[in-house]
């Protein structure tokens, strides 16, 4: 359910750098998420326990490890800032949605961000915690959103270059 506010955050940010495409965006938006995924399918995390890729402070590690990648990859520091940025907005999202006990369950669920590892204090403003109503309309609305500022940003880089040509 939350994968989409993360996706239209890749979508959002694609005028801000010409030069890397959406995909790639979109990817460190959701890298936590795809992170998450593998560490499950190999035994390092459990769904609800994800101190490895959801934790505040290996949000930042990933953040940074991704930033360095990036300005390595594309030789672009403001890139790189870039693409740090989108896979540490996948945890600043996260803070404010999480828990979402209304959107599996139906519950409020007790936090579950960690803020170091296995075992430190958990945070999340649950946002999602009450209201599967709540989830949707921000899922979908932002998601709207995201893709309108990329298709807004796409149409007019088009008219630019048919104004050049």
């Amino acid at each position: 359910m939350a994968a989409l506010v993360h996706v239209a955050v890749g979508f959002a940010a694609k005028p801000l750098s010409r030069k890397v495409p959406v995909w790639v965006l979109i990817i460190a938006a959701e890298a936590l998420d795809i992170f998450a995924i593998l560490f499950g399918l190999i035994g390092i995390e459990k769904l609800g326990n994800n101190p490895w890729t959801h934790g505040l402070v290996m949000s930042l590690a990933w953040s940074i490890g991704c930033a360095v990648l990036s300005v390595l990859t594309f030789r672009n520091y403001r890139i790189g800032m870039l693409l740090g940025a989108l896979v540490f907005s996948h945890w600043a999202i996260d803070f404010i949605t999480h828990p979402m006990g209304a959107v599996f369950g139906g519950h409020p669920t007790e936090p579950d961000l960690p803020l170091l590892f296995a075992g430190s204090r958990n945070v999340g403003l649950g946002l999602y915690n009450y209201s599967a109503i709540t989830a949707y309309i921000v899922e979908y609305g932002t998601i709207a959103m995201g893709i309108g500022v990329y298709v807004f940003y796409t149409l007019r880089q088009r008219r630019k270059a048919k104004a050049e040509v």
